[in-house]
């Protein structure tokens, strides 16, 4: 098989400097990326998949939208029937967990709920904690000390 078709040169436009505002639009060639939903949607996804305990786990079920171009729509079913809806609901690179109590909103700037108190809950013992930090680079070292047999290749 020829696979010279599959290989293309270094490009400036989908690797540019940090610094230029088109850094990340590699994730709009569609050899390289599948859009924002591929790039920012896995890290909004991933804290959904957190949230509900799911780490060693996933999805059961995808449902594409109906109309193939759609640039929401899609949802997941876990198998104990949550579903994660991929809709706009006023915010860009965010997540609104919507629950009997009221809506928590999460993305990487902000924490915020409805109602207002709802995320000042006091925790019981027994109540589900989740990790938080601000410092992902130590976290990333965390765990490969923590996990030094697990091969990165």
């Amino acid at each position: 098989m020829d696979r010279s078709v599959y290989v293309q040169g270094y490009n400036p436009v989908l690797a540019p400097p940090i610094e230029d505002p088109k850094w990340a639009w590699w994730r709009g060639y569609q050899g390289f990326g599948g859009g924002y939903i591929t790039d920012w949607g896995a890290h909004m996804f991933d804290i959904v998949q957190w949230a509900l305990g799911m780490d060693q786990s996933g999805p059961v079920a995808f449902h594409a939208p109906d109309e193939p171009a759609a640039k929401t729509g899609l949802y997941y079913v876990y198998a104990n029937g949550v579903k994660v809806h991929h809709k706009k609901w006023g915010e860009g690179n965010a997540i609104q967990f919507i629950g009997e109590k009221g809506t928590i909103e999460v993305s990487r700037s902000f924490l915020r709920s409805n109602p207002a108190d709802l995320v000042n809950t006091k925790l019981g013992s027994n109540d589900k904690r989740l990790y938080f930090s601000d410092n992902h680079y130590q976290d990333w070292v965390d765990a490969i000390k923590k996990d030094p047999g697990r091969s990165a290749t």
